[in-house]
Order: structure tokens, then C-alpha cells, then sequence
């Protein structure tokens, strides 16, 4: 548990709030950390990998980043608290518990709704596609 947990911390230091810094810094290790069959949960939906990729892509890209304020070990899994500062100047603080498959990030849970429709907000922003607008 202890390689995970440097791991997730790892992940999100690289949200330093540069624009267009996800594919040369954040993908490799995004790809690395995230099990093939990695899903985050919410209280308003569900992201695949895919998905998921696409919103921390746009977040990264817009300049985002992330504060880690806390994380522990519970019940098999990593419970951790985040704020994330959005591209808009906005920020929001929500804790998610991970789950890990063979060594990588398997599941993320939360119910923060306010996170998760600011991401969505990203990626339509960055795809308005109706796939990314989740129609």
C-alpha cells in the first residue's frame, strides 16, 4: 500500500497549474497508474478510462491543478482529500476513496457532484461532442 500511496501523491503533483502540460508530464504517468478497466464513480455518474483521460487532459491543459490535503489507508483502499483549483479560478475541495487491481488504481469512488460537473464542464469545453457532453 505504501508504493500506491507514493504513487497517487506522485500523480497529483504534477498539476502544478501549467497549461498544455498533460502529454509531455501527466499521460505516461496517468497511463501507468490507471488499471485498464479504471472507473470513477460519482453521486451523478460513472467515467471510463477513456473519459476519465479526457477530463484530467482538459483540466491539466486549461491550467488546472491540485492541492493534496490529506490521505490514509482504510479498509484495503486510499481515502484522500483534494483541492482541486479549476482553469476558471474557481476551487472545490472533495475526499475519494481508491481502490487498487494488480498493483494499479482500479476504482475511484466519490460523491462530490460539484467536482464532478466541473470536469464534465471541461470536457465538453474541450470536446463538445454529444459523447463528451454524455448524450
Amino acid at each position: 500500500m505504501n508504493q500506491h500511496f507514493s504513487d497517487l501523491v506522485t500523480y497529483f503533483c504534477l498539476y502544478r497549474g501549467e497549461k498544455n502540460d498533460f502529454d509531455e508530464r501527466i499521460r505516461p504517468v496517468a497511463e501507468k497508474l490507471a488499471h485498464p478497466d479504471f472507473t470513477v464513480h460519482t453521486g451523478k455518474g460513472t467515467l471510463d478510462r477513456a473519459e476519465w483521460l479526457a477530463v484530467v487532459e482538459a483540466f491539466a491543459n486549461g491550467g488546472g491543478s491540485v492541492d493534496m490535503l490529506s490521505m490514509k489507508v482504510e479498509n484495503e483502499s486510499l481515502v484522500y482529500k483534494v483541492r482541486l483549483h479549476y482553469p476558471d479560478g474557481t476551487a472545490s475541495e472533495h475526499e475519494s476513496r481508491a481502490l487498487y487491481k494488480d498493483g494499479m488504481l482500479h476504482r475511484v469512488q466519490h460523491n462530490d457532484s460539484v467536482a464532478y460537473n466541473k470536469f464534465k464542464e471541461l470536457v465538453v469545453a474541450a470536446d463538445p461532442s454529444p459523447v463528451a457532453a454524455g448524450q
